[in-house]
C-alpha cells in the first residue's frame, strides 16, 4: 500500500534537493542552507510548488556577482 502524500515530508525533500543542487555547484554547505533558509524567510508563508520552481530565480537574483563577471 502507498503512502499518502505529507506536505511536510514533501517539504522536507524540496529543501534537501535544494541545499544538494547548490553544494553540487560549488557552494560550501553551511552557506548553501543558510541561502535556502534566507529564500523561505523571504516568502509570505509556505513555498508552493511554484516557489520552489521560481528558487532559481531567486538565487540568481539573491548574488547577481557570483553569476556575472564584473564590470571593467
Amino acid at each position: 500500500m502507498a503512502r499518502r502524500a505529507d506536505p511536510d515530508r514533501i517539504e522536507a525533500a524540496r529543501r534537501i534537493a535544494a541545499t544538494a543542487r547548490l553544494i553540487s555547484a560549488g557552494e560550501l554547505p553551511d552557506r548553501a542552507a543558510a541561502r535556502i533558509a534566507r529564500w523561505e524567510r523571504s516568502l509570505d508563508g509556505p513555498p508552493t510548488r511554484a516557489d520552489w520552481e521560481a528558487l532559481d530565480g531567486w538565487l540568481a537574483r539573491e548574488r547577481p556577482s557570483a553569476t556575472r563577471p564584473a564590470k571593467p
